[in-house]
């Protein structure tokens, strides 16, 4: 008999004791999601492997991303700390639980391009070999916990069209971009991530590649201000000083374009999310 094997649900919150339903943060409109376990053994005199630690490591891409679930990427991140189940596609619906004291920590990467915006969380942690095993065991018989209204639901998916690129294009001419936000972290002995920085890059190219289009760019100051905004009213704005711009023209036979990039690191307090006004802002600090 073929069996369909994966991940059937999960769900990421805070470490907090009594976690409210509305601090859930079902991953449900998603691409791939798996849950990977390794030994981290000790090596004896002839490399033989040794029982120490278990390891455990999930990722998750969502495509629904909208302003509340950066915002809760944003304080996963900022805490270093959260608390997750997953509950896999098997004949036995296997729960896998990360609670208060066997806590992951956390990273993420979000990504904005033409076609979508995505956002992949990144939990990880390792345990003494014991505790490993006894969270392997326990998802035999454990039930969801942290709800079960997590069911696909394709109406809360948000059109990705981009409406506006500041005034260096004109936005009928882009041939392509890409931003690119992730968490750059130190790792604890548990293999928890704390986040030290962002690594931020925003990319886009033009067709417009003629001479004026160039001196336009390379006229641009240090104190340059970028914002892309999408059809849902989402808006990301890099201020003033806080990115430099970057330049780059090809004039050939087979293609013409130009560049401009935004990139540096920053620290994560420099990301700043408003839910209000649906807009992420990367400030000085």
């Amino acid at each position: 008999m073929s069996v369909k094997y994966g991940i059937k649900a999960l769900t990421i919150l805070p470490r907090v004791t009594n976690p409210s339903p509305q601090a859930y943060h079902h991953v449900r409109l998603r691409k791939d999601a798996k849950l990977v376990i390794t030994e981290d053994p000790v090596k004896d005199v002839w490399d033989r492997s040794l029982p120490n630690w278990i390891n455990f490591k999930i990722e998750a891409e969502s495509i629904y991303n909208g302003i509340d679930i950066i915002n809760m990427a944003h304080q996963y991140a900022t805490s270093g700390a959260v608390m997750c189940e997953a509950q896999c596609i098997n004949p036995d619906d296997d729960v896998f639980v990360f609670g208060f004291n066997n806590y992951l920590g956390y990273d993420f990467e979000l990504e904005l391009n033409p076609n979508e915006r995505t956002l992949k969380h990144i939990l990880e942690a390792r345990f003494e070999y014991n505790t490993g095993k006894s969270i392997i065991n326990d998802a035999k018989q454990n039930l969801r916990q942290w709800g079960a209204n997590d069911q696909l639901a394709p109406w809360l998916y948000v059109n990705n069209k981009i409406n506006f690129f500041s005034n260096f294009f004109d936005t009928n001419w882009i041939k392509d971009f890409k931003l690119s936000i992730k968490t750059v972290s130190e790792k604890t002995i548990w293999n928890r991530s704390l986040v030290n920085y962002l690594d931020v890059s925003l990319e886009i190219t033009s067709y417009e590649s003629k001479a004026s289009v160039v001196k336009g760019l390379l006229d641009l100051g240090l104190l340059t201000t970028c914002s892309i905004t999408a059809t849902d009213g989402f808006e990301f704005k890099i201020e003033q000083g806080v990115l430099f711009p970057q330049r780059e023209a090809t004039i050939g036979d087979k293609e013409k374009f130009s560049k401009l990039i935004f990139a540096g690191k920053l620290p994560l307090s420099a990301m700043v999310v408003n839910n209000t006004n649906n807009k992420v802002i990367l400030q000085g600090v």
